[in-house]
């Protein structure tokens, strides 16, 4: 669920209390996809599974045009990319 609010004072909004609300959902969010890829995993091993396929975005790599592959260089450019890597 992608969530867009548009204020005329971004920085006064980012130091309210619905700034920081949001800064945590967020934070939230990112913690929670670490833990329910790790919780997948556990879970196929606990099944039986020989190999796991994890799907998703590229946000853990960055910005890029060339084809991803294994030895892709990541540069994740926020948390949501960071918490991609981490899982």
């Amino acid at each position: 669920m992608k969530v867009c609010l548009y204020f005329e004072s971004k920085d006064l909004i980012q130091k309210s209390g619905i700034g920081r609300a949001l800064k945590h959902q967020i934070e939230a969010c990112e913690s929670a996809n670490i833990e329910y890829t790790l919780e997948a995993v556990t879970v196929a091993k606990q099944l039986g599974c020989k190999r796991f396929l994890g799907a998703g975005s590229q946000a853990e790599y960055g910005r890029t045009e060339q084809c991803l592959s294994a030895s892709t260089p990541t540069f994740p450019e926020n948390g949501y990319g960071i918490a991609k890597l981490c899982a």
